[in-house]
């Protein structure tokens, strides 16, 4: 086993340390894929999502300090990656019901991305908004 100093994951908009059992699940994982990718010959497509961020885009999204602005924003990004970085239409009800917070709320994480720069938005009442990742 590695030797680590510590280990965190990010669970409700925070950094959070993982505890022994979960870096010894973890380690355990990784063992196996890398097992997988040494038997097969080619590297293995994770089936989990994922999105890039960068430390200025994480440092703005901890100065927020708001769970529901953090899952929208991701969620935004991983449209944005998969739209390969053009202006998308935010889908506020798939969101709603993955997030599991109202378009309310959406709309003023939205104001709040906005304001602090991460994002631009088009708006064209009644459609739904025109989002820009900055």
């Amino acid at each position: 086993m590695r030797d680590k100093t510590k280990s965190y994951k990010f669970t409700g908009g925070r950094f959070v340390e993982r505890t022994a059992e979960e870096a010894t699940r973890l380690e355990q994982l990784w063992a196996k894929q890398m097992h997988k990718t040494k038997s097969a010959g080619r590297v293995l497509r994770s089936e989990e999502r994922f999105v890039k961020l960068t430390l200025l885009q994480l440092a703005k999204l901890f100065g927020l300090r708001s769970q529901a602005c953090t899952l929208l924003f991701l969620a935004m990004l991983y449209e944005h990656f998969r739209h390969r970085g053009a202006t998308f239409i935010l889908p506020t009800d798939r969101i709603a019901t993955q997030a599991g917070f109202s378009r309310r709320t959406q709309h003023r994480a939205l104001l709040r991305l906005e304001a602090c720069g991460l994002i631009s938005v088009k708006r064209k009442p009644p459609r739904q908004p025109e989002i820009s990742i900055l």
